[in-house]
């Protein structure tokens, strides 16, 4: 078994559709964007998959920390962002989603306490009372932003 500890080229997306560790990996995907919480990552590829890795449920939950597949994750993942215990991923269509601990209101969710890993959809545009597109998510600790522009998410 691989230590994730162990430096090692990661192939995101081998052959089984998941991702492996190592040289044999299979053909994988270009990676677009990525991010890094304080210990798991975050990563979207050009084809809008969306991937994490690192400790616990949001990274992914494979304890060798190997990428997993984010499985509610949408379907056209363009950027993502990471803090503390939480993550952030915006969409070519403007969508912002957010997955794990929204404690501070960082997902949008008033500091409601929410600790779950089920994607959350955060409306900006409702909280603005105007049509915004999401252009890029950011992350800090326990709060973040977003850069969006006017029009249709």
């Amino acid at each position: 078994e691989a230590s994730a500890l162990a430096p090692r080229r990661v192939r995101v997306g081998g052959a089984d559709g998941g991702a492996q560790g190592g040289a044999d990996g299979g053909e994988g995907w270009k990676v677009s964007a990525v991010s890094l919480g304080r210990c798991h990552a975050a990563a979207a590829t050009t084809t809008g998959e969306m991937f994490a890795f690192g400790c616990g449920a949001l990274g992914g939950g494979d304890a060798r920390g190997f990428p997993a597949r984010v499985p509610d994750a949408p379907s056209d993942v363009y950027d993502v962002a990471c803090g503390e215990y939480f993550t952030l991923a915006s969409t070519a269509e403007g969508g912002l989603f957010g997955w794990g601990d929204g404690n501070s209101g960082q997902l949008g969710t008033s500091g409601d306490g929410r600790k779950d890993n089920a994607a959350v959809e955060i409306n900006l545009g409702a909280r603005l009372g105007e049509k915004v597109r999401v252009v890029n998510p950011v992350a800090g600790y326990q709060h973040a932003m977003a850069i969006a522009v006017p029009g249709e998410s």
